[in-house]
């Protein structure tokens, strides 16, 4: 029991190192000229590091976050492999080309409503594609780390669970309230009514957040149960 005590520590451990790796991307994109596809990366990159801290606070009061923390450190993998393609060293995969492709036409001096669909594009590419294979490779980690298969009913809730919708609809409010704070302007005006949509619409995106994260999950047990019987 303390072995693996130990191993769940370690692993919260390295979760939580993913939140300064997302942030030393976004400050990466932030020092970049404000140039079509370059300084622009770093408004998802806020986005995405708000969500990761949300969800982490989400497992931090659950019993069972060991698989969760290793889906995180492998969705993180994932981004970074996406993000590499801004430095010229990566390879697009197929599902972040919409994003890429319009973030090529994008600087900060574009109306907020383009940001909107700009970060909208990433959230789909990386959570309804890159979280299915992320979940994955935890899955073959949790093997090599804990020497059993993990039990994904049991785990399922740490990753797709309506008790995360409060963790996200935060994460979205403090992003939106951080992106304000350093506009000026008709732009804080405009983000100011961002929040208050945030809110009253959570019935709206919500769901359609939540399903991304469902079909990737669904996604990801199908091929696991697949290859498990071809073995």
């Amino acid at each position: 029991m303390h072995q693996c005590g130990d191993a769940k520590e370690t692993l919260r451990i390295r979760a939580l190192s993913v939140l300064e790796k997302i942030d030393g991307d976004r400050q990466r994109f932030e020092a970049m000229a404000d140039e079509p596809g370059q300084r622009i990366h770093s408004l998802f990159a806020g986005l995405y590091w708000s969500t990761t801290r949300a969800w982490l606070s989400f497992l931090a009061d659950h019993s069972q976050p060991e698989f969760a923390y290793l889906v995180i450190m492998r969705f993180y993998d994932l981004y970074r492999e996406a993000s590499d393609v801004v430095d010229q060293t990566g390879t697009l995969p197929h599902h972040w080309q919409p994003y890429f492709g319009l973030a090529e036409r994008q600087t900060y001096t574009h109306p907020i409503s383009a940001h909107l669909i700009l970060i909208s594009l990433a959230a789909r590419a990386h959570t309804r594609h890159d979280l299915a294979l992320a979940v994955r490779r935890a899955y073959d980690d949790f093997q090599h780390q804990f020497g059993t298969c993990p039990d994904l009913t049991c785990y399922r809730n740490t990753v797709v669970s309506p008790d995360t919708d409060a963790a996200f609809r935060r994460a979205a409010l403090e992003y939106i309230a951080l992106h304000r704070r350093r506009q000026r302007g008709w732009r804080r005006l405009v983000l100011r009514l961002y929040a208050i949509g945030i809110r009253a619409l959570r019935f709206v995106w919500l769901p359609v957040f939540q399903s991304w994260r469902a079909a990737a999950w669904d996604d990801a047990c199908a091929w696991i149960e697949a290859s498990s019987k071809r073995v």
